[in-house]
């Protein structure tokens, strides 16, 4: 899995930014503009939602946090706080 729709802003600490079920890393705009200012801002669509393709298999919370852990690799980040809504 890599990541096919993320937004990345701001300087700082990474933080991840996992949005719920039915929406999308849309959801986040409102603060990532205020959070930028202090951290990285890392938003990204997880499979089957906003611009990323759904994924074959099981679609389960192990799967997200494998997703999760891929795409901070995939943008060089080894480390980073999250920030999660539902079932992000």
């Amino acid at each position: 899995m890599t990541p096919s729709s993320c937004e990345v802003a701001g300087s700082g600490e990474p933080l991840l930014l996992l949005h719920g079920a039915l929406v999308s890393r849309a959801m986040w705009q409102p603060q990532i503009a205020p959070f930028s200012r202090e951290y990285q801002m890392i938003a990204c669509d997880l499979p089957a939602h906003g611009e990323t393709p759904d994924v074959a298999g099981e679609y389960s919370i192990a799967k997200l946090s494998e997703y999760g852990i891929h795409l901070l690799d995939a943008i060089g980040v080894d480390r980073a706080h999250v920030c999660g809504h539902s079932m992000g």
